[in-house]
């Protein structure tokens, strides 16, 4: 590849096998209308899009650099789950409308004992996700779809405890 900046934008990227392109190639490697994701972003930006497991922000922004929010993670693990979201249009918590986009997997979620709220009444479902909520989350959304954690031998099941030591 050859690096073919536009008018406006001089940045480089680096391709795997270390050849310079600009944002042109984007439109090659990653053909969809999402204009802010940039190279090194979109093999795994692609594969989740590609699966169905995010969406962008607009119809022409993906917004990678976003911190994502409680709502953002309980629908990309409701939509690995792949439920049936009219299966969970009622309103949980005060904070959840049932027109947001989020609402049916944040009602899943904690029907399945995934999330629980921040207090309550309400979800916080625009804050940002930390990493100890994360770590909850993710291990209770495995307990609930039977997943187990596994040592390098494949062989001894880890208990939460012991997967806190990795």
């Amino acid at each position: 590849g050859a690096y073919v900046p536009n008018s406006t934008d001089y940045t480089m990227y680096v391709s795997a096998d270390g050849e310079y392109f600009g944002e042109d190639w984007l439109a090659l490697l990653f053909p969809y209308p999402q204009t802010d994701v940039k190279m090194w972003e979109s093999t795994a930006i692609k594969l989740l899009y590609d699966q169905g497991l995010v969406q962008g922000t607009s119809e022409t922004t993906f917004s990678p650099d976003t911190i994502m929010t409680r709502g953002m993670l309980v629908t990309v693990l409701g939509r690995m789950a792949e439920i049936n979201e009219e299966d969970y249009r009622k309103s949980t918590f005060e904070d959840v409308q049932a027109s947001d986009y989020f609402a049916p997997f944040v009602s899943w979620a904690y029907d399945a004992g995934i999330v629980k709220g921040t207090t309550e009444k309400t979800f916080s479902p625009d804050d940002p996700v930390t990493r100890e909520q994360t770590v909850i989350i993710l291990s209770r959304f495995a307990e609930a779809k039977g997943l187990s954690f596994f040592v390098d031998d494949g062989n001894k099941p880890l208990s939460f405890a012991e997967i806190q030591k990795y």
